[in-house]
């Protein structure tokens, strides 16, 4: 019962963030024992795991078009002591429009608290921190979570654990279309340490 609240109350507080970016939640509520968050249907949208699968790599302006959007809606949720799952499952992605989803795995952070988090995470997303049992969580996970997602979006083909190279070397060299700015934010994001 206190997962279906905290989900409820998490989701409320998420949808009630009018950023774009962000997913409106227009009502929760619990039945048969199953929480649900009730937001707009996007009828052209998918996730970006979806479009990544079926159209490749984003080119350099969908990949920024993506960082920028996420940041902007990662301050507002940060603002109300919120953080977000974020990985390529929980973007939509459709024309004129990116959002987070699945609201109501946001999560209240203090800072130097650590917590057992009973949610799976994509070992290629979320920082090497957030893994353990009982981690720190809040905005600098955020953060490493969108540089890793933006990462995906751009060299969907290449794991970053298993390479030698950072991922600034690696876009580099594999997309040189891409502005030097935005491969420099996305590896800079990788490097952000759960303290800072």
């Amino acid at each position: 019962h206190e997962l279906r609240r905290r989900f409820t109350t998490h989701a409320s507080e998420v949808g009630k963030i009018h950023v774009s970016g962000n997913l409106p939640v227009i009502a929760t509520f619990e039945q048969l024992g199953t929480a649900f968050a009730v937001s707009p249907f996007f009828e052209a949208s998918q996730s970006l795991h979806r479009k990544i699968i079926d159209s490749g790599a984003l080119d350099s302006h969908e990949a920024f078009q993506l960082l920028l959007t996420l940041l902007q809606a990662l301050d507002a949720i940060h603002q109300t002591r919120l953080h977000h799952d974020i990985r390529p499952t929980n973007v939509l992605h459709e024309p004129g429009r990116i959002c987070l989803i699945d609201p109501g795995a946001a999560r209240e952070w203090e800072a130097d608290r650590t917590e057992s988090h009973s949610q799976q995470f994509l070992t290629e997303i979320a920082a090497t921190e957030v893994l353990k049992p009982n981690s720190h969580r809040g905005p600098s996970s955020d953060l490493f979570a969108l540089c890793a997602t933006v990462f995906a979006s751009v060299l969907p083909e290449v794991s970053r654990k298993e390479e030698e190279a950072t991922p600034f070397e690696l876009m580099e060299a594999d997309r040189p279309d891409l502005p030097t700015g935005l491969k420099l934010a996305i590896d800079r994001g990788l490097q952000v340490s759960m303290r800072d």
